[in-house]
């Protein structure tokens, strides 16, 4: 279709910036909670696991460390690359058939 291309012309012929996406808030909070829809793989010969975001470019690389504790990095790359490490731990009781 050409309307991004006539919208992005007439923008550009009123002077008016074209917005395609808008940016992302940056915050110094951390982030204690987070919803990411991902798909994975676990080695059945070894502690590690692999996820990969559906939305974005996300890649979680993982392994397991104890039977409540898992050690994750994730990189990201792009306009707003990220790269960061993250040691987690299981709170509660594990699901039925885990752990």
């Amino acid at each position: 279709s050409s309307e991004p291309v006539a919208e992005k012309e007439a923008a550009a012929a009123s002077s008016e910036p074209v917005v395609e996406k808008e940016a992302a808030a940056v915050s110094s909070e951390p982030v204690v909670e987070d919803v990411e829809p991902v798909i994975g793989a676990v080695s059945p010969y070894s502690d590690e696991f692999y996820l990969v975001e559906q939305e974005e470019t996300g890649i979680y690389r993982g392994r397991i460390v104890g039977e409540n504790q898992i050690e994750v990095f994730l990189t990201q790359s792009g306009p707003h690359a990220v790269v960061g490490f993250s040691p987690m731990m299981r709170e509660g009781e594990a699901p039925e058939g885990c752990g």
